[in-house]
């Protein structure tokens, strides 16, 4: 997943690899290009912010199948796709995103491929897969690198030597919990696992909390979620029986490409930012109001659409953001279940950016907490 392309589940999926394995031994790993050319799945139409914002009316295909915020339905998505594309069954996906990547690499050192010129690294991995795979500069190959890459980079970690392992392990134990290693597997033994470690991505609702999950889905057509800026707060003020005022501001700024390489990346839509946002709050929630501020002034809004998602309410918003322009986004929103703790959630595979929460309780008492979300955030009753 490549969070320079954000999608709801994680980001834009570039490669697929296949693994075939036995009594915990690797048989076979097959790497190949996730769009499949031609393609045999011509029958699925896109979730509808897809098709309307990005498709308008292609066929829906596996490199944006994971469109669900909850990860067992992505991933039952794409293998879904995968079978219709192969005929093969498969039973488990298990979605990494490119930031592990290049933790990985700060074990296993760089890597270039046999036959090409790039070297990917640590320190350049996210923004140099990302140049190759769209052949944003003379010599870029393509896919056809990234797919021998994560090939290479697979056998690295199959044959990592005594010394690595402990290392590894903390890299891919700390991926899941920053959810940018994700799985979901047929086998109910085995995603019983999965939850219990709680690798699975699935959309939870933890009795007693007041939940927020913020996803972003970059419809630019380009790898603009590299460059944008972005912030939150959410300020909740707490009344004596337990409701709760929330105001959300989401802050987002597309800065201007400093160079043609930048320029390229995010060539799609004319370099601006096309977000389809949506917050995902308490199921009794109800939306008061949604304002934007821009340089003309703040201006009252409204949703594009108000839904439910796995025991939690929507609120959705599509934000056509140009090069060089700022904007706050509003979201107030009222609880009346009994508020004693809040959990702001990180979406799967996405690029941390500052967070932060202030919760007014009815004594007068203020608590704070504020943090890079590379994990959830949360704060309850003192």
């Amino acid at each position: 997943g490549n969070p320079a392309e954000q999608r709801p589940g994680g980001g834009f999926i570039g490669v697929i690899g296949v693994l075939e394995a036995r009594d915990g031994r690797v048989l076979k790993t097959d790497f190949r290009d996730s769009y499949f050319k031609p393609s045999r799945v011509l029958d699925r139409r896109a979730p509808r912010p897809l098709d309307q914002h990005l498709f308008t009316g292609r066929p829906w295909e596996l490199p944006d199948a994971n469109w669900s915020a909850d990860f067992p339905t992505s991933a039952q998505e794409v293998g879904s796709f995968y079978t219709g594309e192969t005929q093969q069954r498969v039973d488990g996906v298990l979605s990494l995103s490119t930031s592990t990547i290049a933790d990985v690499l700060r074990l296993e050192g760089p890597v270039a491929v046999p036959g090409f010129s790039q070297v990917v690294t640590p320190e350049n991995a996210l923004r140099e897969l990302s140049s190759i795979a769209n052949k944003i500069r003379p010599g870029d190959p393509g896919k056809s690198f990234v797919v021998a890459f994560g090939q290479q980079l697979l056998e690295r970690v199959r044959h990592a030597t005594p010394t690595q392992v402990p290392s590894l392990i903390k890299v891919f134990g700390r991926s899941v919990h920053e959810r940018d290693l994700v799985m979901w597997f047929r086998s109910p033994s085995l995603q019983r696992v999965v939850t219990r470690h709680d690798a699975g991505g699935a959309l939870l609702v933890v009795p007693g909390s007041d939940q927020i999950l913020v996803t972003n889905a970059n419809l630019s057509g380009g790898k603009n979620d590299l460059f944008v800026q972005r912030s939150a707060d959410l300020v909740v003020k707490v009344a004596p029986d337990g409701s709760a005022q929330h105001h959300l501001v989401l802050r987002y700024t597309q800065p201007r490409p400093r160079n043609p390489e930048e320029t390229r990346l995010q060539a799609g839509s004319g370099g601006s930012y096309r977000n389809y946002i949506e917050v995902r709050v308490p199921a009794a929630a109800t939306l008061t109001g949604v304002v934007l501020q821009d340089e003309s002034g703040r201006h009252n809004s409204g949703p594009e659409d108000i839904n439910s998602d796995h025991g939690f309410s929507t609120f959705s918003y599509f934000l056509i953001l140009a090069p060089g322009k700022s904007v706050e986004l509003t979201f107030d929103y009222q609880t009346t279940t009994r508020f004693d703790r809040v959990v702001w959630q990180k979406q799967i595979q996405a690029l941390p950016y500052p967070v932060q929460i202030t919760v007014n309780w009815p004594d007068g008492k203020v608590s704070r907490a504020s943090q890079r979300v590379q994990q959830d955030l949360s704060l309850a009753a003192r």
